[in-house]
C-alpha cells in the first residue's frame, strides 16, 4: 500500500508540472512586471549566490588537498609550530607575492610616481605593543595601498625601532619609514583602530591618514571587515604576522652576534623561553597578586610546571640536556627558579628586563636582546597579560603557552 501511495504521489507531481507547463506556455499566465529596485536585488542575490559556490569551491577543494596530502598525518601536531600544509605554503607564496607588489607600489608612492597616498602609524607604547601596532598598521597599508611610516617621533623614552632593526634592503629600505615631525600630521584623516572594523578603505580620499595609537593588536580587526576581510582571509597564510615582521624588520648586525653568542654559551638542544611579567609584590593570596599595573600575576610554580611538562614531553632532547631561558624584569624570581632547578637548567641574560619605557638606552638594549633571544627558543612560555612574550613568541611562527592567575596554562592559536 505504500509504494502504491508513492507512485499515486510521483504521478499526481509530474501530472501537475506539465498541466503548469503548458498553461504558461499557451498564455494563460501572463509574466508579472518586476520594478528596477527588484531587478537589481535578484542580481545582487545571484551574484552572491555564485560567490558563495565558487567560495564553497575552493574550500573543497582544499580540503581534498589536505585529505590526499602526505601531511595529513603531521596535523596531528603537538609542538609549538603547526606543521606547512599545501594549503598553507600556496598562501605563504601568494603572500611573498603580496608584499613584493607592495614594495614597488610603496617605493613609487615615495618617489613620487604614484599619487601621495600615505598612512602614518602613531606607536606609543612598550615594545610589545609597538610591534603589534607596526604590523597591523601595516596591513592596513597594504590593503589600502598606502604608503606606511612608523612614527615614534613625538615621544621620548621609548625603543625606536632604528637602534635596534633595519629594513631589509631587498623589500623596503628602513629609510622609507620616517619619523616625521608630529604637526606634518595633523591636517590628515584620522581613523581610531576600531573604525577599521566597518570602513571601506576604497573610499578613504585624504592623502594622508593617520592610525591612532593603541594597545591592541587590531589586525583582526581588518580580518573581519566586510569590504576587505574576506580576500584577507583567503590569501593570508596563518603565520602571515611572522612573514610580516620579516619583511619589515632585520636585527642589526652587532646585535645578532650578542644574540648567536648567548646561544651558542647557554641554550641546550631543546630549549624553552620562559617570559615573567614584572610582579610588584608575589602572595600566597591570589586576590591580591598583581603586577604594577593593578593586573593579575600567576604564580612562580605555575611556569615552573608547564615548563617541566614541555621538557618532558618534547622528543627532540632528553630532559637534562632541556634548557629554560628565563626573562624577567625581577632578579629575585629568576634566582628562585635558579636554586630551584640549578644553573645549568635556568639560564639568563646578566642583566634583568628594563621597562621599554625609560630613556636608558643600554637598559632598552638588553631588553630588546632579550626580546629576540626568546624568539629563539624551542617553544614559549608567557604571561597573559603581557604582549612581550607573546609577540616574541609570534615573530617566530610559535604558538605561545599563556599562564594565567587561575593558575592555568594553555597554549593559544594566534
Amino acid at each position: 500500500m505504500g509504494k502504491t501511495t508513492q507512485y499515486l504521489a510521483i504521478i499526481f507531481s509530474v501530472a501537475a508540472t506539465s498541466f503548469i507547463a503548458i498553461h504558461f506556455q499557451s498564455g494563460h499566465y501572463d509574466k508579472p512586471e518586476v520594478d528596477p529596485a527588484t531587478q537589481d536585488l535578484i542580481r545582487r542575490l545571484r551574484s552572491d549566490l555564485e560567490r558563495v559556490k565558487a567560495s564553497h569551491a575552493a574550500q573543497s577543494q582544499e580540503l581534498e588537498l589536505l585529505k590526499n596530502s602526505s601531511h595529513s598525518e603531521e596535523l596531528r601536531w603537538h609542538g609549538s609550530r603547526p606543521p606547512k600544509t599545501p594549503v598553507d605554503l600556496r598562501k605563504i607564496a601568494h603572500y611573498k607575492a603580496m608584499l613584493a607588489e607592495y614594495t614597488v607600489l610603496h617605493q613609487d608612492i615615495i618617489a613620487g610616481r604614484k599619487p601621495p597616498r600615505h598612512v602614518n602609524c602613531i606607536l606609543i607604547n612598550g615594545w610589545g605593543n609597538v610591534i603589534q601596532e607596526a604590523i597591523s598598521c601595516f596591513i592596513f597599508g597594504l590593503v589600502s595601498r598606502r604608503a606606511v611610516y612608523f612614527n615614534q617621533g613625538a615621544i621620548r623614552g621609548y625603543m625606536p625601532f632604528e637602534e635596534f632593526m633595519n629594513g631589509d634592503g631587498t623589500h623596503i629600505p628602513f629609510e622609507a619609514y620616517n619619523y616625521k615631525p608630529w604637526d606634518k600630521y595633523r591636517d590628515g584623516l584620522t581613523i581610531p583602530r576600531h573604525n577599521l572594523t566597518c570602513l571601506d578603505f576604497n573610499t578613504i580620499q585624504n592623502e594622508m591618514v593617520t592610525v591612532h595609537y593603541t594597545y591592541d593588536y587590531y589586525a583582526p580587526n581588518i580580518l573581519v571587515n566586510p569590504f576587505h576581510g574576506e580576500e584577507l582571509l583567503a590569501n593570508l597564510p596563518t603565520n602571515y604576522f611572522q612573514l610580516t615582521f620579516d619583511f619589515l624588520f632585520k636585527i642589526k648586525p652587532e646585535l645578532w652576534e650578542e644574540v648567536a653568542k648567548f646561544k651558542r654559551e647557554k641554550f641546550g638542544q631543546y630549549t624553552v623561553g620562559i617570559q615573567i611579567r614584572h610582579p610588584s609584590r608575589i602572595l600566597s593570596d591570589v586576590k591580591n597578586r598583581t603586577d604594577h599595573q593593578g593586573m593579575p600575576v600567576p604564580p612562580l610554580d605555575l611556569y615552573a610546571q608547564a615548563a617541566q611538562q614541555l621538557s618532558r614531553f618534547q622528543n627532540q632532547a632528553p630532559y637534562d640536556d632541556v634548557v629554560w631561558f628565563v626573562a624577567s624584569q625581577k632578579t629575585d624570581l629568576i634566582q628562585r627558579l635558579v636554586d630551584a632547578y640549578g644553573t645549568k637548567k635556568v639560564v639568563s641574560v646578566n642583566s634583568t628586563i628594563a621597562t621599554t619605557f625609560e630613556n636608558n638606552r643600554p637598559a632598552q638594549i638588553t631588553a630588546f636582546v632579550t626580546w629576540w633571544l626568546l624568539g629563539e627558543c624551542d617553544d614559549v612560555i608567557t604571561t597573559e597579560v603581557s604582549s612581550y612574550g607573546t609577540v616574541a613568541a609570534a615573530r617566530s611562527g610559535i604558538y605561545p603557552i599563556f599562564c594565567n592567575h587561575h593558575k592555568f596554562c594553555a597554549r593559544r592559536m594566534l
